[in-house]
């Protein structure tokens, strides 16, 4: 599922034997500004840096198998 708001598309993504995801983008040549308002949208969501997952799907849904 896909959502727009604050000038950032949200992807919600249901991944069998991983969960729910919520990815962040927004499309900008500043970087700086990026970060700032994919920060401030991530905080008005709920969301905070220990929630941050950097490892992709697959490895995610492995290592859940184990």
């Amino acid at each position: 599922e896909y959502y727009n708001l604050d000038g950032c598309v949200i992807a919600l993504d249901l991944i069998k034997d991983a969960g729910l995801f919520v990815e962040i983008e927004i499309e900008t040549d500043d970087e700086q500004t990026a970060l700032e308002k994919i920060d401030a949208l991530a905080q008005k969501l709920g969301l905070d840096d220990s929630m941050i997952e950097t490892l992709p799907y697959r490895d995610v849904v492995i290592n859940n198998r184990k």
